[in-house]
């Protein structure tokens, strides 16, 4: 497997670091102003300062804002990612303070799948954190594959969660689950995806997907692409479905959104196979 394939957060001014750098120290201090009738510093503003051990300032947040540091965040994951097999594949931090980080991890233990032989496909989890708000604490996992030589990847996407640095947020109290159920994810669709290159596609399980997945404008060019690569296995399906919805239809709308998600369950029950 590629360990090597760069993601899409270095084209945004990202840098690749080392796992104890993209860990360094920060801490928060109050937001402070001068008490105008005593002259003295008055902490009541409800915001607060998230600085590096150096003294530069990365973000001033409000107080509701709760500080999971990148460290914290490692310390919880990595146990969990070295039991599974998981390799660090790359850390990026964004940001002139880095005010942002991502870090991928990839699965070398769970079968690869390609498809025509070109590309490969792999279980990885995705995680990112960041400082100034621009960014939830976000875990995502799934099998992706490399497309452009920019990083670009499309594929499936098993698990998103999305949990927002607020002190009344529950979930980031349970961050190890969270990570643990986003790695079984991965690697067990990971082996449902070895499953599915395994299974012959019915041809009218193909007819039957473009009609109930896709509309009446994306149904041609879906059906030239079935054409032009000529699926074998529930796999190859996927694999179209995936490049119909990344190269062929517009990312930035909900019916895009919509159809990426009921891909998997719709190709997987028509194979007979279980998620579960």
């Amino acid at each position: 497997m590629n360990n090597n394939i760069p993601s899409v957060a270095l084209q945004n001014g990202g840098r690749l670091v080392t796992m104890e750098e993209s860990c360094f120290p920060v801490h928060e201090i109050p937001a402070m102003l001068p008490n105008n009738n005593e002259g003295l510093m008055d902490s009541e503003t409800g915001h607060k300062f998230i600085v590096t051990d150096e003294g530069k300032v990365i973000s001033c947040m409000t107080n509701d804002y709760k500080l999971i540091t990148n460290k914290s965040l490692m310390d919880t994951t990595l146990p969990i990612i070295n039991k599974n097999g998981g390799v660090l594949q790359e850390a990026v931090v964004s940001g002139d303070k880095g005010a942002k980080t991502f870090w991928k991890f990839g699965f070398a233990d769970t079968p690869v799948v390609t498809w025509n032989d070109e590309n490969e496909s792999y279980p990885t989890v995705e995680i990112w954190n960041s400082y100034d708000g621009s960014t939830e604490i976000k875990i995502m996992s799934g099998t992706f594959r490399l497309i452009c030589s920019n990083g670009m990847t499309i594929g499936t996407v098993v698990s998103n969660q999305k949990n927002k640095h607020l002190n009344g947020n529950n979930n980031l109290d349970i961050l190890d689950t969270l990570i643990s159920n986003a790695i079984e994810d991965a690697v067990q669709f990971g082996n449902v995806a070895e499953e599915l290159s395994k299974i012959k596609v019915r041809p009218n399980d193909i007819v039957k997907l473009a009609n109930d997945i896709f509309n009446q404008n994306s149904i041609e060019t879906y059906t030239q692409k079935v054409m032009l690569n000529k699926p074998e296995t529930y796999w190859d399906l996927l694999n179209i479905c995936t490049n119909m919805t990344s190269h062929s239809m517009r990312r930035d709308t909900h019916a895009t959104r919509k159809v990426e998600q009921r891909l998997v369950p719709y190709i997987t029950n028509l194979a007979n196979i279980s998620l579960n």
